[in-house]
């Protein structure tokens, strides 16, 4: 078996490839259907009129003896191939939140196919065999010989019932007995199944999975080595038919998911495992690690009791504040509210134990976690070049959250925040040394309505990001007093 590592290789998101590229990076042989397949999960994306092709997809793409891993935008191309193995190990990072994520989509909403591609995944699949080889081992049949006057072990209830005795005082003896021997088929079938797929998954996923774990048994190379399609899917299902263990039930059922999966896949050897949709990952685990209390039920009685609208935020969550659009009928001369705009992210700080250096001072955020590459530079006659930014829409969507909650909120909160939050790796400080934050800049449009608005914009590490969201420690709502001095410092 190869070292992991070497069938392993690294792509980017939104990064520019070519034809030959793509051939090397999943073999030199033609890879036209290939590349349709991938272009139909709208996984790929060609230029028009060129050999030119960009990934629209995060996570893992295994075709053939390769394991291809595509990373966010946020990377670049010719970042991946520097310190292998620190990347392998940020790549790892990014598919436990995947794992986490799809976890809480199906525990929340049910699946959406479109999210992540997880169901049936050959990633996930290779999880629960290899985990079930380490605890169990390989699946065995045993198999009980008898014979009359072995060298096995006397099986007397067989013996009873077969064997004619003669009675000396009274008493039974037995001139012959059945013997039986308990072997193991080394050669069977399902067995053979069972190296290959273990064998299979460890080579295909195992790093990936993070088990250290060398599969030195002998086994077949090819399911082709072992039988025809049709054969081995319905000696597994046999198989499971006969058996009562649970153990050997989950892994039949495993197994049949694995062969059936790689039986009917169009290119037969593509395995997907990953989003499309990689800005949900961004939005949730910002969410999470900024403590979103958005549907939280407001709770300060003073609020309640003293504010203009106290009254009316009475048993009402933040997201409940936003008014809706009244849509009135001539006609009928009826009045209907529909569903309206619904920040992001709200976060508060408001008690000593998120603010314990100022007391008096109650803040409040609005977040939206932008999945874009934001990036300020000075192009011609030192004009400034802004690239991958979010649209005007964007924008005046945060003011208007902002006018709602300053309108309803501000005889309670001393400052309201309204923040966009961008990934971006390798943040450092004046020192070099590497932050959670910093402050990007910050944008605002000059209408009246509007001018006394800024929305800043926020770059976070998405390391310690997803570091956060896979231990719930709330780092970015810690951060959050820290993130508000540095703005004063600006302004």
């Amino acid at each position: 078996m190869k070292k992991p590592l070497e069938n392993i290789q690294f792509l980017c998101e939104e990064k520019n490839y070519t034809k030959e590229e793509i051939s090397i990076f999943f073999g030199d042989s033609d890879k036209t259907k290939l590349i349709t397949e991938l272009k139909e999960k709208k996984c790929l994306d060609q230029e028009k009129n060129s050999d030119r092709f960009r990934f629209k997809y995060v996570g893992i793409i295994a075709y053939e003896k390769f394991t291809n891993c595509v990373f966010p935008k946020y990377y670049q191309k010719h970042d991946l191939n520097n310190n292998k193995s620190n990347k392998l190990n940020e790549f790892k990072q990014i598919l436990k939140v995947f794992n986490k994520y799809s976890y809480s989509i199906r525990r929340d909403n049910g699946f959406d196919q479109n999210t992540i591609d997880l169901i049936g995944s050959e990633f996930i699949l290779a999880d629960a065999i290899i985990k079930d080889y380490i605890n169990s081992g390989l699946y065995v049949k045993v198999q009980v010989e008898y014979s009359l006057n072995g060298e096995g072990e006397t099986n007397w209830e067989t013996t009873v019932n077969r064997i004619d005795p003669f009675f000396t005082r009274g008493l039974p003896i037995y001139s012959d007995v059945i013997t039986s021997n308990t072997f193991i088929e080394d050669d069977y079938i399902i067995t053979q199944i069972h190296k290959w797929a273990v064998k299979y998954c460890i080579k295909r996923y195992g790093i990936l999975l993070e088990y250290d774990l060398n599969f030195d048994i002998e086994s077949p190379d090819n399911l082709s080595d072992i039988g025809e399609d049709n054969m081995l899917i319905t000696l597994l299902k046999r198989e499971r038919n006969n058996v009562f263990v649970d153990r050997n039930i989950r892994l039949l059922n495993l197994l049949l998911s694995l062969l059936e999966k790689k039986f009917n896949d169009t290119q037969n050897d593509l395995a997907l495992f990953g989003t499309n949709s990689f800005e949900h990952i961004w939005q949730q685990a910002c969410a999470l690690s900024f403590n979103n209390r958005l549907i939280e039920t407001i709770k300060i009685e003073n609020v309640i009791s003293n504010l203009p609208y106290g009254s009316e935020l009475f048993g009402k969550t933040f997201k409940d504040i936003i008014p809706q659009p009244k849509w009135w009928s001539k006609e009928l001369n009826e009045t209907k509210a529909v569903s309206t705009l619904i920040p992001d992210i709200i976060s508060v700080i408001d008690d000593f134990n998120k603010n314990p250096l100022n007391l008096n001072e109650r803040l409040f955020f609005v977040l939206d976690p932008k999945y874009y590459n934001l990036e300020f530079c000075l192009g011609n006659n030192n004009e400034i070049t802004i690239k991958d930014n979010p649209g005007v829409g964007d924008i005046i969507k945060q003011i208007l959250y902002e006018h709602v909650y300053q309108d309803k909120l501000s005889e309670y909160f001393n400052k309201l925040y309204n923040i966009l939050l961008f990934p971006k790796l390798n943040i450092t400080n004046d020192y070099n040394q590497n932050t959670f934050f910093s402050v990007a800049g910050n944008v605002e449009i000059d209408l009246k309505i509007f001018n006394e608005n800024l929305v800043w914009l926020l770059w976070l590490d998405p390391i310690q990001i997803y570091d956060s969201y896979l231990k719930n420690n709330f780092q970015g709502e810690q951060e959050l007093v820290n993130i508000s001095r540095e703005i004063k410092k600006i302004k």
